[in-house]
C-alpha cells in the first residue's frame, strides 16, 4: 500500500495551529487509508495570511500532464528518473 497515509483528529489540528476551517474539515472525522488523487487535510495561509485548514487533493500533477489523474501513476516515481520523465 505505497503512497497512503492517515490523518487524525481534524478537530485537534484546528485548535493546535489556530486555524479556521473551511466548511468540507467540519464534517470531517478520521480517515485511515487516504489515498492519491483524494482530498487531504491541509494548513495553509490564505490571501490575507489567515491560517486555514482545507481538503486538497493529494498527489504530484506533473506539469506537462494534460489530466490530473495521472497523480496516482506519480506517486511511485523513482527520484533518480524523475527529472528526465
Amino acid at each position: 500500500m505505497c503512497g497512503r497515509f492517515a490523518q487524525e483528529h481534524p478537530d485537534e489540528v484546528v485548535i493546535y495551529f489556530k486555524a479556521r476551517p473551511d466548511a468540507w474539515v467540519k464534517d470531517l472525522g478520521p480517515r485511515y487509508n487516504l489515498a492519491p488523487t483524494q482530498r487531504a487535510m491541509v494548513v495553509r495561509l490564505d490571501g490575507d495570511g489567515v491560517r486555514v485548514v482545507q481538503g486538497l487533493r493529494w498527489g504530484l500533477v506533473p506539469g506537462w500532464a494534460k489530466d490530473p489523474s495521472r497523480a496516482a501513476r506519480a506517486i511511485n516515481a523513482r527520484g533518480e528518473t524523475a527529472a528526465g520523465k
